[in-house]
């Protein structure tokens, strides 16, 4: 058997030796097959010698002139096609693609369901029971992910996409805490009743002041003129919220004559001959203190 023409050899040595860990598609795999072929076949044609092979008569055909492919050029025209096919594992699926993959949650626990896309691109997922998702085959990159749940949405900015990898973006949380009553700033901040909550902070109606976890207008026991500021029921006294600061009424028949609030109405004025009816008014002698008038 006649050696094979150099240039076949090192096709073939290349096509061989050359370690391609590729999926080829379809349509790559026929423009291969078809290259190849055409390659063998115009080989068998030639004489070793380089020259055409006899003709019918017997004579012998001076080298064609024409311009045609090495060996090298052939081989190069075919890396074309399987380069192309080798950025693809398999159809539709990219190499060395990245990934993202989260949780959603809210402060009452996982969500299911949830649709969780990216801004400008076909790709989405959907969490599974306990709220976990993950997209995949994602080029390496900046995204921006929306999530769509039955009552709740939300969307997170600036998620990096690296080649290979996962990005895990953790638990994310779609209740509103900026605007929740019944999570106001965190889960479980419960606003008072009537009370709204911006920008994470419970806010009272109009008129009204929060002091702790009540809307107030300042003007009761609790609170009176500010928060925390409490009147207290000193003995013989009836405490209520003054003008400007806490005030106290005395029982019938008491009063505070020596003005301190500590002890509260200390002075019985219905019997006391010293204090009779009022501080400081004294009986005279032999008259004594009866019902608040001296007899």
């Amino acid at each position: 058997m006649s050696p094979l023409p150099r240039w076949r050899q090192q096709f073939l040595i290349h096509w061989q030796c050359r370690r391609v860990k590729i999926g080829l598609s379809a349509t790559s795999f026929a423009i291969l097959t078809s290259l190849v072929a055409a390659t063998v076949s115009e080989a068998d044609k030639r004489h070793p010698s380089g020259l055409d092979a006899p003709a019918s008569d017997g004579a012998v055909e001076t080298p064609r002139r024409e311009a045609t492919l090495t060996g090298d050029a052939r081989v190069a025209d075919v890396r074309a096609p399987i380069e192309a096919a080798s950025s693809e594992s398999a159809p539709g699926q990219l190499v060395n693609a990245g990934a993202i993959a989260g949780r959603v949650v809210s402060c009452a626990g996982p969500i299911p369901g949830t649709r969780v896309s990216i801004g400008g691109r076909a790709d989405s997922a959907t969490s599974g029971p306990g709220g976990a998702f993950e997209l995949n085959d994602l080029p390496p990159g900046t995204f921006d992910l929306t999530f769509e749940a039955q009552e709740q949405q939300g969307t997170i900015a600036g998620i990096h996409v690296v080649s290979g990898q996962t990005t895990d973006i953790g638990e994310i949380n779609l209740t509103d805490v900026r605007a929740d009553p019944n999570h106001c700033g965190r889960c479980g901040t419960r606003c008072p009743p009537g009370a709204s909550c911006a920008y994470g902070r419970c806010a009272c109606p109009a008129g009204l002041t929060l002091c702790g976890d009540t809307c107030t207008g300042l003007a009761d026991l609790e609170h009176c003129r500010a928060c925390q500021n409490r009147c207290v029921a000193w003995p013989n006294t009836i405490p209520r919220c003054g003008a400007q600061d806490c005030v106290f009424q005395c029982f019938a028949g008491t009063a505070d004559c020596d003005g301190r609030r500590i002890n509260g109405c200390e002075t019985q004025i219905d019997r006391d001959g010293r204090n009779c009816g009022a501080c400081g008014n004294v009986c005279a002698p032999g008259l004594r203190c009866v019902d608040s008038r001296c007899q």
